[in-house]
């Protein structure tokens, strides 16, 4: 709840949580939180049998269907929607009946001492005089190219920014010997974690692991065995075994503390390797455990607040450290609580730190030993196997979308206006999906209109490790395309770095195939092209360039227009693309292809894209949300076309665009002008000078994938 009102002033609408933009920090937080805590103010105003009553109200039978033909009397309604019917009150009303009722909630906040919006604050610790965030920050460029800025920051207790380094990590922990860091990486075709030696530099373990702890130079690691489903622990002269998984670990000089996946808190002492102090209540917990002075200090959630606790090993007692708290994470330095918490600021919120005193209220926490809030109930059931396949099958065929599209097409003599529904089927794992999108087609022509026939799409995604893999058809023209991108191996060379061989695949019917613009929600496998056949191989490099995200693709690859002509000499090309990310607000792209067996055959794009505003509008009750817009400056090879004859120019192209998401799907509008650059590269092609253009593409860099001239 802390999220909900902390977003009051920029509270997002029932669509825009579905939609769920790439550049906002609350991710997933938007639809899974905001969904849930919408539904239990449901539960808790109106009662749990009215929401079953509504639920049962908006399933929608083939009965169902059939009524909506009968328009008598009986049958029509004069509710506005399902909730008016069920609840008494329209939609709109009800949610800002929710909303208001946040505004009830009271946290007590200490003294906020530093604040980035649009990040997520992971974590927060000390480390010798400073205090150290590991963090995620979120902005357009997250949209534009699909990267955050992650970093560990280091702050001094005033909250003032003393350095910053790129990190991403899943934990990052300190030590008098460094900085260590536990990262996700592919290994021989495994995901696996790889603990990495930061301040030298150096890969020190890699496996399955779930947590580990550093202590004076000796390491602890946790272990998951996914088939006994058990979790190792293995460091110096120590070896436990816990029956279930461990998501964090510390450790101390006398002590390691555990916190499972099922909310437990365990301190197991080092020599004797018995547990000494046990927290069993089932209230979730986290997301850390940390030692302080002489015990050890968690966060437990309690109704509306996150309230952080210390329990004291020596004293076995447990402390109470603030009241009425909404913390992520904390760390006690010199008698002070900093936290990292919610912020009320900018388009979309962000975090910051707050400062406040320690609290030492002594407290009694309920156990299975003084059952005080709770019991166990604990009941044998016996397992019987189900059919895997019926309920594969029963998943796949309800589609997780069904979005109406509309669009366009200007011809010389007439308008043909196409109208199609995209629906989405995925897996149990949404990691495959099948797209199928019938099109109706009407002519316009004058005052007449006639039927242009129907087209029916149809597209196959999935996405798994090691590769990523995309293929369409369209019905009746018989165009197709087909995407593929395998992952060879990954090389971490840094904590920070991973080079990955690369096999590509990309076939399509035709170069101006883009129907898979139009029509695909999940997007697809992005394998270069030059022609319409094209095979290649190489590598990608990711790594952070002067603390800038950087990716770099270089590929030998074969491509054509003719299948037949694909594995000669003169098929051969180099292909290298570049993508950059400029802080939050800006990215860089650029692309270069050359024939090898002739070197004045190329072509090139580059371009950088600059947001100028971050406002937001929604259209139509969020079914067309307006983002970013900016300002796209480029430099490119364009071939024009006269008549039956075509030349290549030099051009400069600068294009307004603006971020539009319609029913969720994410397209850029642009309008531009394309410049002639006479004699450049020695192309003296003065003929044409340039032209006014506007266009559609799926990303703010480059000349766009759909673009019309205008002149």
């Amino acid at each position: 709840t802390g999220l909900y009102y902390y977003a009051l002033q920029n509270f997002p609408s029932f669509n825009y949580k579905e939609i769920m933009p790439s550049d906002d920090y609350r991710g997933g937080l938007l639809y899974y939180n905001f969904t849930a805590g919408f539904y239990k103010y449901l539960v808790d105003t109106y009662g749990l049998e009215k929401v079953k009553d509504f639920l049962r109200e908006t399933s929608v039978t083939v009965e169902d269907m059939s009524k909506l033909w009968d328009l008598s009397a009986v049958q029509q309604e004069t509710y506005s929607d399902k909730y008016e019917k069920v609840f008494g009150k329209p939609f709109d009303e009800i949610y800002t009946d929710w909303i208001f009722s946040l505004t009830k909630l009271d946290y007590k906040q200490g003294d906020l001492i530093y604040k980035s919006r649009d990040t997520y604050l992971n974590k927060i610790d000390a480390y010798k005089s400073n205090l150290t965030l590991l963090s995620q920050k979120y902005g357009p460029v997250s949209s534009y190219i699909g990267t955050t800025i992650d970093a560990l920051t280091f702050i001094d207790s005033e909250g003032k920014e003393k350095s910053s380094a790129p990190l991403t990590a899943l934990d990052v922990k300190y030590d008098d010997s460094g900085i260590y860091a536990l990262c996700k990486t592919n290994i021989l075709g495994k995901t696996v974690n790889q603990l990495w030696d930061v301040t030298r530099n150096r890969a020190i373990a890699a496996g399955y692991i779930s947590a580990f702890g550093i202590y004076k130079g000796n390491l602890y690691l946790s272990a998951y065995d996914t088939q006994s489903m058990k979790t190792i622990v293995k460091g110096p002269d120590f070896d436990f075994q816990y029956d279930g998984f461990i998501r964090y670990m510390d450790v101390s000089e006398n002590y390691l503390a555990f916190l499972t996946m099922d909310n437990k808190v365990i301190i197991i002492d080092k020599q004797s390797k018995n547990i000494v102090a046990m927290f069993d209540n089932p209230t979730m917990k986290g997301p850390y455990v940390k030692f302080w002075k002489d015990g050890v200090t968690f966060i437990q959630v309690e109704g509306e607040y996150t309230i952080p606790y210390y329990y004291d090993l020596k004293e076995q007692k447990l402390y109470r450290l603030a009241e009425k708290s909404l913390m992520n994470d904390f760390v006690v330095v010199d008698d002070y609580l900093y936290y990292t918490s919610y912020i009320p600021y900018g388009k979309t919120g962000g975090m910051g730190v707050y400062k406040q005193k320690v609290q030492m209220v002594p407290v009694t926490l309920s156990t299975p030993e003084n059952v005080k809030t709770f019991t166990w109930d604990i009941q044998p059931k016996k397992f019987t196997s189900g059919n895997e396949l019926a309920f594969r099958l029963s998943t796949f065929i309800k589609p997780v979308t069904w979005i109406p599209y509309y669009s366009v097409v200007t011809g010389d003599t007439s308008i043909t206006h196409n109208f199609s529904v995209i629906f989405t089927f995925a897996n149990p794992e949404n990691d495959t999906f099948l797209i199928l999108t019938p099109v109706l087609g009407i002519n316009e022509s004058g005052t007449n209109y006639s039927f242009n026939g129907f087209g029916q799409y149809v597209s196959f995604i999935t996405a798994k490790d090691l590769y990523n893999l995309s293929a369409s058809y369209f019905y009746p023209t018989n165009d197709y395309s087909f995407n593929l991108v395998l992952a060879i191996d990954t090389f971490p060379f840094s904590y920070n770095s991973h080079l990955q061989g690369l096999m590509t695949a990309n076939l399509r019917s035709s170069e101006y195939y883009n129907l898979d613009t139009l029509f695909n929600v999940v997007g697809i496998a992005s394998a270069p092209a030059i022609y319409t056949e094209n095979l290649g191989v190489g590598f990608g490099i990711s790594t952070d360039v002067f603390s800038l995200p950087t990716y770099v693709q270089s590929l030998l690859m074969l491509s054509s227009s003719d299948f037949e002509e694909l594995f000669s000499l003169n098929s051969a090309y180099s292909f290298t693309s570049l993508l950059i990310g400029l802080g939050t607000d800006g990215s860089f792209a650029g692309q270069f292809d050359i024939q090898l067996s002739d070197p004045s055959n190329y072509d090139y794009d580059f371009s950088t894209a600059l947001t100028l505003f971050k406002d937001q509008a929604e259209l139509f009750d969020g079914a067309i949300l307006l983002k970013n817009s900016g300002n796209t400056f480029g430099l490119a090879s364009v071939t024009v076309s006269s008549g039956q004859d075509s030349y290549k120019i030099h051009a400069l192209y600068d294009h307004l665009f603006l971020e539009t998401y319609l029913s969720g799907i994410k397209t850029y509008l642009t309008v531009g002008r394309l410049i002639n650059i006479p004699g450049f590269f020695g192309l003296d092609n003065s003929g044409f000078s340039g032209t006014f253009y506007i266009g559609v593409s799926t990303s703010p860099n480059g000349l766009p994938d759909l673009i019309s001239p205008v002149m």
